[in-house]
């Protein structure tokens, strides 16, 4: 959700200005959740809160961490900002949590962003309940059921035509002759 259109964007312009820059914006650039969404709002869409309702509000909670682990706040300031701002942790409060000054009132300089980890992200969403913990290789059935139960109809076709053709035939009779009597 981006409302907010910044001089970061205009580089030249920035560094037209003489001297040293500094730029402190009260802009956000934010990533909104629907809370009633049914994976990472409420949680009863996860398969931790299909299973246990009960904790489907603590799976929400795991998809957004997920979700938040997998955002590269950094690599977005350098590259689309052009290095200009830092990462947020919660609004409306805001601060700068690597010098710790409080941009608005009320924010807490001892919080600090989630850091970019795609193994955290994939663990979040492990305790939700989407990848198994442990993979399970599939069964022989799984893996060869369908070739070895179509052998064996194949095979029990084939050995009944063989039985038909072979064992069960009958000798064919002679084409019998119509006979011919004497009209009376």
């Amino acid at each position: 959700m981006d409302s907010q259109y910044h001089l970061e964007t205009q580089r030249a312009f920035i560094t037209s200005w003489t001297g040293q820059v500094s730029y402190p914006a009260f802009g956000t650039q934010e990533m909104g959740f629907n809370m009633q969404h049914p994976i990472f709002g409420t949680g009863t869409g996860t398969p931790l809160g299909q299973s246990d309702p009960s904790k489907a509000a603590l799976a929400a909670k795991y998809v957004r961490q997920a979700i938040s682990h997998a955002v590269p706040r950094d690599l977005i300031i350098q590259q689309l900002l052009y290095g200009y701002g830092y990462p947020g942790i919660t609004t409306p409060v805001a601060g700068n949590y690597k010098t710790g000054v409080a941009s608005t009132v009320g924010f807490d300089t001892a919080l600090a962003p989630y850091d970019f980890n795609l193994t955290e992200s994939r663990q979040l969403l492990a305790k939700a309940g989407y990848f198994p913990t442990t993979p399970t290789a599939p069964g022989f059935w799984d893996s060869y059921g369908v070739p070895i139960v179509s052998a064996l109809v194949a095979a029990i076709v084939a050995l009944s035509a063989v039985y038909i053709l072979r064992v069960r035939r009958k000798p064919l009779r002679p084409p019998s002759m119509p006979s011919t009597s004497p009209a009376r």
